[in-house]
């Protein structure tokens, strides 16, 4: 890996999560099973995750408009095969930041049981492969080395709405649910929430229960329309 790509794989997300977790004086609030900093823990790995996807599958794209795909065409690697390697690095990859994560906030102020927390780390990843077809989307819509820079700026946006990196107060709440993330974050954390959902306050002990199906809904439609999106975005790409 180059320093930039540890950077955004691993250092950030780990910062992210001292910074906005452990680094909290709300951290060791009870929340479920465990604590705030928990919470904002599976959060914090769930962005790092899908920002990797989303740079690989960016950047998928831009090889492909730079001439990869005429490059592959004078091997026996055939396109199906190219994208299904890249789907694999896509998973594994997403799987670092999660991994790095969860392990910091072993060692640091985080109280949940290891068997919540597997399946958390394990929703995550599922999750962030969705946003893959944000990735490419995004670059067939800008064909050039600026696509990832932009997704991951527009994906930075989303994780503040979709309280992936720190409660929302209870006046944005209903504004986040229409968010792209906020869907992924409620289904990566149910196994440990249950539902429960920080609202910030006076140290931010102040909660809420959202119903599961409201993470379905939303994860659902945004997922069709990033494949949607990205299905009429390559059509478009190919007819020029």
């Amino acid at each position: 890996l180059s320093f930039s790509s540890l950077f955004y794989t691993i250092i950030m997300p780990v910062g992210l999560y001292l910074l906005f977790g452990a680094l909290q004086d709300y951290a060791k609030i009870k929340v479920a099973d465990g604590n705030a900093a928990a919470y904002v823990m599976i959060g914090i790995a769930l962005y790092g995750a899908i920002s990797c996807t989303v740079s690989i599958s960016g950047l998928t794209v831009v090889e492909n408009v730079a001439g990869w795909g005429r490059q592959l065409g004078l091997t026996p690697m055939n396109t199906g095969k190219y994208l299904l390697s890249k789907c694999c690095v896509a998973f594994i990859m997403a799987a670092v930041p999660i991994t790095a994560v969860n392990i910091v906030a072993r060692m640091t102020k985080i109280d949940m049981p290891l068997k919540q927390q597997i399946a958390c780390a394990a929703l995550s990843i599922l999750c962030a492969m969705v946003f893959g077809f944000f990735g490419l989307a995004i670059g067939f819509l800008v064909p050039s080395e600026s696509a990832v820079g932009i997704a991951n700026g527009i994906l930075v946006v989303f994780s503040f709405f979709g309280t992936l990196f720190a409660p929302l107060t209870k006046d944005l709440m209903p504004y986040a649910r229409f968010t792209p993330l906020y869907g992924a974050a409620e289904i990566a954390r149910y196994p440990f929430s249950k539902g429960l959902t920080i609202i910030s306050g006076s140290g931010a002990e102040w909660n809420m229960t959202e119903p599961l199906w409201y993470g379905i809904v939303n994860f659902s439609v945004w997922t069709v329309i990033f494949v949607v999106a990205t299905a009429l975005l390559m059509g478009r790409s190919t007819k020029r």
